[in-house]
């Protein structure tokens, strides 16, 4: 990177402020003071150092004395040359939360009023940052966010710290002091001797050198997003996994403008655009509607933690706006853009105004979704999202959760999957933090990171190693159609059951019956029971082997072909899922269906996703000594034949859709590219030769 001559005035801005400038000079009512941010008072005081760069105005004071309604510049630079900072930076815990949230804010709040401050409110704010990102990038190396840790969210934000730092403080006329008034938690109690004495250019070489050598941070986060985060799926959950871009945003868009394009190294970031794109719900969509009416609004699929809006992510919020926004705006003129921009569209999201006022076309019209294939895959997280359709009235929705994503606040959902019909989940996994859920009889209560809290498969009532900490499934085939997709995941190292020496969930889809099926091989030294669990919005009606749940204009029905199968015997009930508390979402039921009967067994689920006016699906099931025979019939509908083969492994295998041809179900994984021009699904058109592709597997 090569980092201009002079102070760091205008590095978040480059060649794009006058365009800023215009733009909020235009219409500054278009680009408000910061209201739901993380933190209030943090992104106004950087909004309003950024509005000085933007008018070259110190803001008139208003007279108050709380940040929460400040309106002046000057109480920008008062927020960061303020001692508050000592307590939140340098105590004894082993994160710092201060940096993970208001770091890239202090830094832009130093570059953007850096003319306006005294030579003592530099020195001051000089001190306070580079010790805050000093220590983070020493002295927290074996705490949480430590440099092997790429798959932690404080992982990203100290590395982020890092490098604006190291650029904005670069041509600086300054040498560190050691303040003996801050209390650390590590040694040394002197000064630090990583920087001690050193002089502004020397400093940023330390911190440049930490991060980017060889064996470093740098490395390790490349070699994390190209393998566990591959496809772009956020880590660390719906809830956290936006912030991890969002820490990233403004170190992506200065190190581009330096001469360092992270998309030559690593397809991540433009692949997280295409996963939040598929991840995003077709219509706005409601929770359970008796108890969150008001929960109206386009979501993403809940995974991992969620502790907030009732356990239903929303698409909007601020932090994948301002991801979106810098991409957007990094990668105008390629056709990624024009998706990017119909999201932007669509959901309408929050975006703090020094992100938003970037944006150089606001408003503009996008490229329809319709163009897009309607399924994508994430192999780091073993993710597949299917839709019928981008543009229908009732779009049917679907995720097969096949692996766990490589992070923490994870969850056992290996294995599970979500189900949506036009603007009603008809199930989904709880989404929640620290809360707990009922055990199988219902008499007691798992954690919510247990396997009970999604719709999985367990064997003999086992919950999963704590946390699931194997995290290892293998998705050893995949393909997807316009008519169908087939995958199968291996689930047997990452459940880890005692006695059980085979765990398999295999995933059908049939497009125009809307309906998937799961077919389960559980394979024990015992008679173990195998459970498939389904979460449904409210309580279910049985009648034989038929599951009915019905959430408003949408029903979903599961036919259990179990029953039939070699001799083994069933035993169907339901149980309200959550416990309650603070962070819980809306309370889900759960339906589990057991089988009993032999050391080896099948569970054989079809599950279809109907409307009001919709024809009810029928399901049969045959078998001789080799194979398994599904047969789906639908009044209005073609006739669709599924062959399994039996077994303790996944092989084999066909569909035929009416009288059309026999299809062979897949050996290997698909491949898929997601890149800058778009996406596209091996064998289907001719896979683009561009510079910055993936290629899956």
């Amino acid at each position: 990177m090569t980092v201009p001559a002079g102070p760091c005035d205008n590095m978040f801005w480059g060649t794009r402020l006058v365009g800023a400038q215009a733009r909020y000079t235009a219409n500054p009512a278009t680009y408000p003071n910061p209201t739901n941010a993380n933190s209030t008072a943090d992104a106004k005081a950087a909004w309003e150092g950024a509005k000085y760069r933007l008018t070259g105005v110190n803001t008139p004071a208003d007279g108050s004395t709380t940040l929460l309604t400040v309106d002046k510049t000057g109480d920008a630079i008062a927020w960061l040359t303020t001692n508050q900072w000592g307590a939140t930076f340098y105590n004894g815990s082993s994160t710092n939360n201060g940096a993970r949230w208001w770091g890239e804010f202090m830094v832009r709040v130093y570059c953007d009023t850096r003319g306006l401050m005294t030579t003592a409110q530099r020195t001051t704010a000089m001190n306070i940052i580079t010790e805050m990102v000093v220590y983070d990038t020493f002295y927290r190396n074996f705490c949480t966010g430590g440099p092997t840790e790429p798959n932690n969210n404080y992982f990203w934000a100290y590395k982020a710290n890092a490098i604006l730092w190291a650029l904005a403080i670069r041509n600086e006329a300054y040498t560190y002091n050691y303040s003996a008034s801050i209390t650390r938690c590590n040694p040394p109690a002197a000064c630090m001797v990583e920087i001690c004495n050193l002089t502004a250019e020397q400093i940023s070489n330390v911190l440049l050198n930490e991060i980017f050598n060889p064996g470093k941070r740098w490395g390790s986060f490349i070699n994390f997003l190209n393998g566990g985060a591959k496809g772009g799926v956020a880590p660390e959950g719906s809830h956290y996994g936006p912030y991890l871009v969002e820490y990233e945003n403004a170190a992506l868009q200065v190190m581009r403008d330096y001469g360092r394009d992270v998309n030559t190294e690593t397809p991540y970031f433009i692949e997280a655009v295409w996963a939040l794109i598929y991840a995003t719900t077709p219509k706005s969509t409601f929770g359970r509607s008796t108890t969150a009416p008001t929960v109206n609004y386009r979501q993403i699929f809940t995974y991992g933690d969620e502790q907030d809006n009732d356990g239903y992510p929303p698409a909007a919020r601020h932090a994948w706006g301002d991801f979106m926004t810098g991409m957007v705006e990094r990668h105008s003129g390629a056709p990624i853009a024009g998706y990017i921009r119909e999201w932007i569209n669509q959901t309408n999201p929050q975006r703090i105004s020094f992100w938003r006022v970037l944006d150089t076309n606001l408003g503009g019209a996008g490229t329809p979704f319709s163009e897009l294939p309607t399924r994508y895959y994430a192999p780091g997280s073993k993710y597949l999202l299917i839709r019928d359709t981008w543009t229908g009235d009732k779009p049917t929705y679907v995720l097969w959760q096949m692996g766990q994503y490589d992070g923490g606040h994870g969850k056992c959902d290996a294995g599970s999957f979500q189900l949506l019909y036009d603007q009603h989940w008809l199930s989904r996994n709880t989404g929640s933090r620290s809360q707990t859920v009922a055990n199988v009889t219902g008499t007691g209560t798992e954690i919510d990171q247990s396997i009970w809290a999604h719709s999985g498969v367990t064997v003999n009532n086992s919950d999963y190693p704590s946390n699931c900490s194997n995290r290892f499934t293998t998705v050893s085939r995949l393909k997807q159609t316009p008519n169908w997709a087939m995958a199968a995941t291996n689930l047997t190292t990452y459940a880890n059951i005692a006695g059980v020496t085979a765990l398999i969930r295999e995933f059908y889809w049939v497009e125009h019956h809307k309906t998937m099926m799961t077919v389960d091989r559980c394979v024990a030294t015992s008679d173990l029971p195998c459970t498939a669990l389904t979460f449904t919005p409210f309580s279910a009606t049985r009648t034989a082997n038929l599951i009915e749940s019905t959430h408003d204009d949408g029903e979903l029905r599961i036919i259990s072909l179990t029953d039939d199968v070699s001799g083994q015997s069933v035993t169907y009930s339901e149980v309200n899922g959550m416990s309650g508390g603070a962070s819980a979402e809306e309370s889900w039921f759960r339906q589990q269906i057991a089988a009993t009967g032999a050391n080896a067994k099948y569970q054989i689920n079809v599950m279809q996703m109907r409307g009001a006016t919709d024809s009810d699906l029928s399901a049969s099931l045959a078998e001789d000594g080799s194979q398994f025979v599904v047969t789906l019939t639908q009044s209005g509908q073609s006739p669709t034949t599924i062959t399994i083969a039996k077994g303790a492994t996944s092989s084999g295998g066909t569909i035929q859709i009416g009288a059309g041809a026999v299809e062979a179900m897949p050996s290997t994984v698909q491949g898929i590219v997601a890149d800058l021009n778009g996406v596209v699904w091996e064998g289907t058109a001719v896979l683009p030769a561009v510079p910055i592709s993936i290629r899956i597997p």
